[in-house]
């Protein structure tokens, strides 16, 4: 059988959308229903990440069980996930994510049937006030109606 087909690569169980990695040695990524922003960022064990994007996520009205931060991968597993409406990058290039486009910093762009907003590497916007206003006022606040 062609395991490229779609229906094997992306599998239902528990009203949970199953992912299959490329990689056999990776875990099968879980996304819970109510997942609809995944943030892709480099640095995931970082306790500090994680809180910086918690209030990031809480002024955009969304709440922990609503969005997903993953480790840039190729996007060709992501792409048709049907509940996802957002792609937020933090420093992760295109070329992480085996795309072959390149979205602005700081703007919603609209690709794959979901919105993407790139923009530079979570540290670097949250020490810099001029790059977070400019990643709130031109991306954030616009899109999610705030």
């Amino acid at each position: 059988m062609n395991s490229s087909n779609s229906f094997y690569d992306v599998l239902y169980a528990d009203k949970k959308i199953l992912i299959p990695h490329t990689n056999n040695n990776e875990e099968i990524e879980v996304f819970g229903p109510d997942v609809r922003t995944l943030i892709f960022i480099h640095d995931l064990k970082s306790i500090e990440n994680e809180a910086q994007i918690e209030k990031i996520m809480v002024a955009c009205g969304l709440s922990s069980k609503q969005y997903k931060i993953l480790m840039p991968r190729p996007w060709n597993g992501l792409q048709n996930t049907e509940g996802i409406h957002e792609v937020i990058l933090f420093g992760t290039k295109e070329k992480e994510l085996d795309l072959n486009i390149q979205f602005p910093i700081n703007r919603t762009i609209p690709f794959y049937g979901k919105t993407w907003i790139k923009t530079y590497e979570l540290s670097t916007v949250m020490n810099n006030q001029s790059l977070k206003n400019e990643f709130w006022k031109n991306a954030l606040k616009p899109y999610f109606g705030l």
